[in-house]
């Protein structure tokens, strides 16, 4: 087992944009039909922050 030194830290700090995330995965395909099915366009989903 490896002893954890307390001198470590992160080499540097990393930030990222904020993105979704989903409890299941889904398919392309099942996800256009979602969103044929609700009539979403890109231009919709862009404003819901997809």
């Amino acid at each position: 087992m490896w002893k954890i030194l307390h001198t470590e830290k992160p080499q540097h700090r990393v930030t990222i944009e904020p993105f979704w995330i989903a409890k299941y995965a889904i398919a392309q395909k099942q996800w256009q039909q979602v969103a044929s099915s609700y009539e979403l366009t890109r231009s919709k989903m862009v404003s819901f922050g997809f």
